[in-house]
């Protein structure tokens, strides 16, 4: 795109954020209630640490789980976007969707009780991102504060991602690999690039106005 005019796709843009916003949604009503159910039933450290699901429900959501692994594919067309509109294509967008698909392929085989957590969690921040994202299209103004929330719900996930594999890592009665360490990393990576991009995004900026 480098000598090509940007391509507008308003139309186009605001279709694929509703979908991508209903499909998160849809998988947060369904995941979400599941993963309750098991912490309530079976414990928090079950939930962190099971391989094989014995609840009926957890069983019936390995469809979404499914889903949502094919999904990290999908969601390369947000890259798409950006260059075809020949918008900013932050270090912090390719790294995250690049790396989270490759881990999110590698590891669901043997981490069934993370990935329940990392999808739901995922899920239900992505639900009010692409939400964002399709009112955006409109051209409706939305409060700043929005933005600054769902970037410190991302946050949040990350660091709660940390919790989640630091307890799967020394809890002694859970069978996870020793490549949980990887996810540990990769968490710490994220949580990093968030808090650096909300700190240039919003505390920054604010701090140059006033100046």
């Amino acid at each position: 795109m480098e000598n090509r005019k940007a391509l507008d796709l308003k139309k186009p843009l605001f279709v694929w954020n509703l979908i991508m916003a209903l499909f998160s949604i849809a998988a947060s009503v369904r995941m979400l209630p599941v993963l309750v159910e098991i912490v309530y039933r079976l414990g928090f450290n079950y939930s962190v640490c099971f391989i094989e699901p014995i609840l009926d429900e957890a069983q019936q959501t390995v469809f979404w789980m499914w889903l949502f692994i094919c999904s990290k594919v999908v969601e390369l067309g947000d890259t798409i976007f950006i260059v075809l509109r020949k918008k900013n294509l932050l270090f912090l967008h390719w790294y995250h969707h690049g790396i989270t698909l490759i881990f999110t392929w590698y590891g669901v085989n043997h981490l069934v009780g993370l990935y329940h957590w990392f999808i739901a969690m995922n899920v239900i921040v992505h639900s009010l991102m692409y939400t964002y994202y399709t009112i955006s299209t409109l051209g409706v103004k939305i409060p700043r504060t929005v933005a600054m929330t769902i970037t410190s719900l991302h946050i949040f996930q990350m660091i709660f991602g940390i919790i989640l594999n630091l307890c799967a890592k020394f809890q002694n009665d859970c069978d996870i690999p020793n490549e949980i360490m990887s996810y540990l990393f990769l968490y710490i990576s994220y949580a990093i690039i968030f808090v650096r991009f909300f700190y240039f995004s919003y505390i920054s900026t604010c701090h140059d106005k006033k100046e």
